[in-house]
């Protein structure tokens, strides 16, 4: 009944919420407030302690497979599987599971995040993709909790990058591919306290005129145990482990260090292939059109995912899509192809190649690209499957892009055309391994 009365006080007279705030203003829970700049931060939610939360993001609760990406997932972990290759993702908690102690709860904008039911539903997503075959490892046990995160920063600490990678690890020792790992001894130390400029820091100072002040964090740093097999390792580039993800795999300023516990844990070296600041799939989507993976590709592919990306949404499937098809990218007898394809409109026409026989679609542009482009695939039923492309942070300089295209059981595809940007293309289609 308490926290009822609460709820009513805070919707209908908002400003008793936030009459002893450190941060917050009454233009927070105004959508306008956040325009294009902080949209994805909407809307920024005081707790306890001087924390923030982002309602749309770390206040979620559904964890639940609607849409078919959890099919796709298990295609991408098969087809790279076929070449040799194991993907384990990591996916941590939110920051409303991990610090729900400290989370507004009472708010009438924190979508009655209820943590229990948000911590059944993200054990349960990952129990149900390991049944289906896909490597993903989470840390419902939450054991750092509030120390998971930073108090307004969507980056974990190094606690949570800790127990991240142990759980990762642990996971990994118990696949075959480990076991012919070349191993190296590893060590971290912890270095003195920094500060660390919370990420949510510019919202509230634009919003509100308020500053988040810096949180004190003591990074570590790891290396090889035994310096000779260091310089060793500095002089080879060809690891057997890759690391992609975003800021929290590869931070430009005070790295969290996920990638050094890793290879403390697996006593063994990392090529860290992370972008900071990159979104879900820019990492990976680089390292897949990298000449490393073309010509070295790793034993295992560890893709750090932040827990507050909504794994069932419409973008992460396109994306899937993409991924893929890039593990396999040009074939050397394509379905169909048009060689030197004109831009900005159709580029491969008066086809009949039915979704009998799963295929991807492949583009070599003549020069790389910058440009957002649309690419749209017309059935024979008369229905299409419309991507809205744009290249990636640090978009890899071969020019090429990859796609499966969503297309109905019952219908051929009779049609692609690219959009929005000019220039010519080699552009094909081809089947899928059988072994995908």
């Amino acid at each position: 009944m308490q926290k009822i009365i609460i709820a009513a006080l805070i919707l209908f007279f908002p400003h008793i919420a936030h009459a002893q705030s450190q941060y917050s203003c009454s233009a927070l829970r105004e959508e306008a407030s956040y325009g294009k700049e902080y949209k994805d931060l909407k809307y920024l939610l005081e707790g306890k302690d001087g924390w923030l939360f982002r309602s749309g993001q770390d206040l979620q609760a559904d964890y639940g497979f609607r849409h078919g990406n959890d099919l796709l997932l298990q295609k991408l972990t098969k087809g790279l599987k076929s070449k040799g290759i194991d993907l384990v993702i990591a996916f941590p908690p939110t920051r409303g599971i991990a610090g729900y102690q400290q989370a507004p709860l009472t708010d009438p904008l924190a979508n009655s995040f209820d943590p229990a039911m948000a911590l059944r539903g993200y054990k349960k997503m990952i129990e149900d993709l390991n049944e289906d075959g896909v490597h993903i490892v989470g840390t419902p046990e939450v054991k750092a909790r509030e120390g998971y995160f930073f108090k307004a920063d969507h980056h974990w600490k190094p606690a949570g990058a800790d127990e991240m990678a142990q759980a990762v690890a642990t996971y990994i020792k118990t696949l075959p591919s480990y076991a012919a790992l070349k191993k190296t001894e590893y060590k971290t130390v912890t270095k003195p306290e920094v500060d660390n400029d919370p990420t949510f820091g510019p919202a509230i100072q634009a919003i509100c005129k308020k500053n988040v002040p810096p949180e004190k964090v003591a990074l570590t740093e790891t290396s090889p145990a035994n310096a000779a097999e260091g310089d060793a390792i500095l002089g080879d580039s060809k690891s057997e482990i890759v690391l992609v993800g975003g800021s929290n795999s590869n931070r430009e300023v005070n790295d969290l260090n996920f990638s050094g516990r890793l290879k403390e844990y697996l006593s063994a070296d990392i090529y860290n292939a992370a972008i900071s600041g990159g979104g879900i799939d820019d990492a990976i989507m680089n390292y897949l059109g990298s000449n490393e993976y073309k010509t070295n590709p790793p034993k295992i592919i560890i893709w750090e995912i932040p827990g507050y990306y909504a794994l069932d949404g419409g973008v992460v499937g396109t994306r899937l899509r993409q991924l893929q098809a890039a593990t396999f990218r040009a074939c050397d007898k394509p379905i169909a192809e048009s060689k030197g394809a004109a831009l900005n409109g159709e580029v491969l026409q008066e086809q009949k190649i039915p979704s009998s026989t799963p295929y991807y679609f492949g583009v070599k542009f003549a020069q790389p690209i910058k440009e957002e482009f649309t690419a749209t695939f017309t059935f024979d039923n008369g229905k299409t499957d419309e991507l809205k492309y744009k290249p990636s942070k640090g978009y890899p300089g071969d020019g090429a892009f990859f796609y499966a295209p969503d297309a109905p059981a019952d219908a051929n595809l009779t049609s692609v055309s690219i959009k929005g940007v000019s220039g010519t293309a080699d552009v094909s289609v081809c089947a899928f391994p059988a072994s995908e």
